[in-house]
């Protein structure tokens, strides 16, 4: 019987534990690498961004479906990029090109800078300026 105690506390512990959480990111000019899974989404856009979807465009914009959540830190001495952002799980990618169409749906690894939202075009709270993919299959 104690052998099972010791054994149903040292499972309640691995099975409790969790792996620390990763360093937050730092946004632009810092160069950055996250994977995942590119896909194409659809968005109300101009000229109400959803508040008339009867006579608002239909836009279109590539997402980043991240592998494991992230977080971004803050500069307070920024005024665009001063706010953190925690368990960031998808993030909109800026200056993708019409080929991004070939990467949807698999599997990338994508170097670029990390910036905070600013604009109704932009569809997650922190975008990713593209500078190259790094990976694929």
């Amino acid at each position: 019987m104690q052998r099972l105690m010791a054994c149903l506390v040292v499972w309640g512990m691995l099975v409790g534990a969790s792996a620390p959480a990763a360093e937050p990111l730092d946004y632009d000019p810092t160069i950055v690498r996250l994977s995942g899974v590119i896909v194409i989404e659809a968005f109300y856009g101009p000229p109400g961004y959803g508040e008339d979807p009867e006579s608002d465009e239909i836009v279109h914009a590539a997402i980043l479906v991240l592998d494991e959540p992230v977080s971004v830190r803050g500069d307070p001495n920024e005024l665009m990029n001063s706010e953190s952002v925690g368990d960031i799980r998808r993030i909109h990618l800026a200056n993708v090109g019409p080929d991004v169409s070939a990467k949807t749906w698999r599997h990338v690894v994508i170097e670029g800078t990390l910036f905070h939202s600013y604009t109704g075009h932009h569809r997650t709270p922190v975008l990713m300026w593209v500078e190259r993919l790094v990976s694929s299959p």
